[in-house]
């Protein structure tokens, strides 16, 4: 039941990252780019509708599974943010439709790894609250957790969204979006990008 929330969270945020590619590909973003508003203002408007929809999505699975809305939508938001800021990553890295959906399925995989695999060993071992998907089991037990357990989880998910949307202002820019390099010269252009060269 617990992994049930988690599959419309990724399915949604892969739309969205397709939505992002092609406006990237059909070059919508360099025209985006040129109006008078920020890459952070780009980057919200793109995935909120998304973000609004995979909460949604929550309460949906929370009310028909008969579980506490309030406190699975606690539970899922900082996880909805962690997989779209993983998803961001996606379109921004690559260039072609055919690496984005190889990459795309490869993310899949070793997020929802990382997120059900923890959660089967809860109250087995503390390692298990790496996951919310073992907050999530508790809930559906009836068994209380502490707010050290729910930060577990929740403060790492949020940094990383904190993080991926630093990153993405930072290298929305025509230049990098559209350059063919390969992934560590990519990687290394998107450090440089980030750095401040005022202060380093």
């Amino acid at each position: 039941v617990a992994l049930s929330y988690i599959l419309p969270i990724t399915f949604i945020s892969i739309f969205f990252t397709s939505s992002f590619m092609d406006e990237k590909v059909n070059r919508r973003l360099t025209i985006l780019l040129s109006a008078p508003i920020t890459p952070f203002q780009i980057i919200l408007g793109k995935m909120l509708p998304y973000a609004i929809f995979a909460l949604v999505t929550t309460a949906l699975i929370a009310i028909l599974t008969k579980a506490n809305v309030l406190l699975a939508l606690a539970i899922f938001a900082p996880t909805t943010l962690f997989i779209f800021a993983i998803y961001l990553m996606v379109p921004l890295f690559y260039r072609t439709f055919k690496d984005t959906t190889f990459i795309a399925m490869l993310v899949t995989t070793l997020t929802t790894a990382y997120l059900v695999f923890p959660a089967m060993f809860t109250n087995v071992n503390d390692l298990a609250y790496i996951s919310p998907l073992a907050l999530a089991v508790k809930m559906y037990r009836g068994e209380p957790f502490g707010w050290r357990e729910y930060l577990f989880p929740s403060l790492p998910m949020s940094a990383i969204f904190g993080f991926a949307m630093f990153a993405g202002t930072r290298l929305l820019n025509e230049e990098f979006l559209m350059g063919y390099k390969p992934i560590t010269r990519k990687a290394a252009d998107a450090i440089y990008l980030m750095m401040a060269h005022a202060h380093p």
